[in-house]
This record gives C-alpha cells, sequence and structure tokens, in this order.
C-alpha cells in the first residue's frame, strides 16, 4: 500500500523538466538571490515545484 506522501509525491514537478512554464505577467524568479534576515547570501532558486493537480507552484529548489 502506498504512503499519502508517495501519492501526493506523484503530482510534483519541477517546473524546468516539464511542459508547464511560468505564466505571462508573472515573475519567473529561477536565478534569484535568497537571503536570510541578515541579508547574508544563502544561494539562488534553481528551479520552482509545481504541483501538477492544482496547477500551482509549490515549493522552490535552492542552489547553496
Amino acid at each position: 500500500m502506498a504512503s499519502n506522501e508517495t501519492f501526493l509525491n506523484k503530482h510534483l514537478r519541477e517546473l524546468g523538466k516539464s511542459k508547464y512554464e511560468v505564466a505571462e505577467g508573472e515573475s519567473d524568479i529561477r536565478g534569484w538571490v535568497v537571503k536570510n534576515e541578515q541579508g547574508r547570501v544563502l544561494g539562488r532558486i534553481d528551479d520552482l515545484v509545481v504541483d501538477t493537480v492544482s496547477e500551482k507552484g509549490k515549493y522552490v529548489v535552492v542552489d547553496l
């Protein structure tokens, strides 16, 4: 029997490896710098994780 987590993960895809794209008129945040509260650079946003059922971004992949 598959766990609920396994079921949910079947609907998640990285934007760059899917047929999905950022909606027209919306910012593509890939490449943006990620900083902590003190302003220290932690990394850059490498990709977005999309829920293919809701067709919405759910997570970001950060290259540290």
